[in-house]
């Protein structure tokens, strides 16, 4: 399906509300927004969203930027080690600030945290270090009408896409009703069952292998 192909279907799935008509704009967001939980809902990551960067620290500063295209960590390691020599703290920030309150700890790097695109660390290395990130990309955005999601098999595009956006919109639209929100409800069922057979597409497509490093 094209990006206008999925817009055209949203604004039925929505019954063309005025919402739908007046806001074109916010409708190929939603688009967006749907395309992209769909990348990060996956089970396992989707192979032409894993991406590798080499990374260098400061000797001066506890944080380093992610790649501009960074969406979740996979793996990282530094270049001349494994990925057992750091431990990725799962609080992010604020576990590491328990431990390291000043964020000013000296030495080699020994613990990271993620915290949206900033990569913090402790300690701080007096000879910069190279590192090794395993990440997913975020999805290209779908701009032109001819745009197609390339990373979705083409038998799923209704089934996620038009599915999850119409789930968005439709929140949007019930917001502020009292009672169950029977629309979003409804939406959100439908993109579940057809997650649930792009997993299995996926899965079937794995390489044969008993653990792998691009496992989320």
């Amino acid at each position: 399906m094209t990006f206008e192909s999925i817009c055209e279907n949203v604004k039925l799935a929505i019954q063309d509300t005025e919402w739908g008509s007046e806001n074109p704009d916010e409708l190929k967001w939603k688009v967006n927004q749907a395309y992209q939980e769909t990348a990060e809902d996956t089970c396992i990551t989707i192979p032409q969203l894993k991406a590798a960067a080499v990374l260098t620290t400061s000797t001066t500063l506890a944080y380093i930027s992610a790649p501009v295209d960074f969406s979740k960590q996979l793996m990282i390691a530094p270049s001349d080690g494994t990925a057992e020599d750091l431990q990725v703290l799962d609080g992010g920030l604020e576990e590491m600030m328990k431990s390291f309150p000043s964020l000013d700890d000296t030495g080699d790097v020994r613990y990271v945290a993620f915290e949206g695109s900033t990569i913090w660390y402790q300690g701080i290395p007096s000879v910069a270090k190279t590192l090794v990130l395993l990440y997913m990309k975020t999805v290209t955005p779908l701009v032109n009408a001819s745009d197609t999601p390339s990373i979705i098999p083409d038998h799923l595009h209704y089934g996620l896409l038009v599915n999850k956006a119409a789930e968005l919109c439709w929140r949007e639209i019930e917001d502020g009703l009292e009672g169950d929100k029977i629309n979003t409800m409804r939406f959100r069922a439908y993109y579940q069952e057809a997650l649930t057979q792009f997993n299995t597409y996926l899965l079937k497509r794995r390489s044969n292998v008993s653990r792998s490093i691009w496992d989320a």
